[in-house]
């Protein structure tokens, strides 16, 4: 019996909680631990994928198989230098306009040849698109910012989940400031009833990221937002973690903020 396909789709209830971010490093922490990973830009209106990492001429993309083109889903797949291959969308609208997503399970289905682990970054919200991706996944991980507009899209995700039998991974929380105004990540789990498997911290490495047109875990391997990508890794897909004694020090003192600000926030409401 051949390997299975894992098929995960990185889903949020909004946009600009930072989910492409996610999925590219992610991606990019995997083929590190040398993983077959594949990306599939699944968000239609706001392709960014290939954007974010400076590939921006495709001959082939995912809108010619959705518009049905009689085309090999081979000839649309890209390998990034790091190891990790995409399914890139055409940034032009015109192009994307042609496209049905209701054939996007079946496409699906072609890929898992190409990657044992096939990271479909979905399209925000809850319409056409997004839908598609769900139903297209096996599992699914929600990014969310620590607020309440975010918990209530949880909320909202898992709703859906259940009705379309797919297992919840975890969510993990994106643009994190810890700071007193944002919610608790045990705040969000009472709420959601799901799991935090991963905080990642704001920080201008993700500017500069998108500056140079590369994973943010590449430009500091062994900084803390490598560490952090690398333990949501493990808990997925149990490879190694990263460790790094400064990266380590920062995420102790922001758990120790979380924790005395998660306390405060109980005391206040007693």
């Amino acid at each position: 019996m051949g390997i299975i396909t894992r098929v995960i789709g990185i889903v949020s209830g909004k946009g600009g909680v930072g989910k492409t971010t996610v999925a590219i490093n992610l991606a990019a922490t995997l083929a590190r631990f040398d993983k077959d990973v594949l990306i599939v830009d699944a968000n239609l209106t706001t392709s960014h994928v290939g954007l974010y990492l400076g590939m921006y001429y495709f001959p082939v993309t995912l809108d010619m198989l959705l518009a049905g083109r009689k085309i090999d889903v081979a000839r649309a797949i890209y390998r990034h230098y790091l190891g990790f291959k995409i399914l890139p969308l055409s940034i032009s609208l015109e192009d994307v306009r042609k496209a049905k997503m209701k054939m996007f399970p079946s496409i699906i289905e072609k890929l898992k040849p190409f990657g044992k682990i096939v990271l479909i970054d979905s399209a925000p919200g809850f319409g056409k698109e997004s839908i598609a991706s769900i139903e297209a996944s096996d599992e699914l991980l929600i990014v969310a910012n620590p607020d309440i507009a975010c918990v209530n899209e949880i909320k909202k995700i898992v709703e859906i989940s259940k009705k379309l039998r797919k297992k919840i991974l975890g969510v993990v929380l994106n643009r994190v400031k810890f700071n007193p105004f944002e919610l608790s990540k045990r705040e969000i789990e009472i709420e959601t009833g799901c799991k935090v498997i991963g905080i990642i911290p704001e920080n201008d490495i993700f500017k500069k990221a998108l500056f140079l047109k590369t994973p943010a875990v590449e430009l500091d391997p062994r900084g803390e937002i490598a560490i952090r990508f690398s333990e949501i890794c493990n808990k997925i897909f149990k490879t190694p973690k990263i460790y790094g004694p400064e990266g380590l020090f920062e995420i102790f003192v922001e758990h120790l903020k979380s924790f005395l600000l998660s306390s405060l926030s109980l005391i206040r409401r007693r």
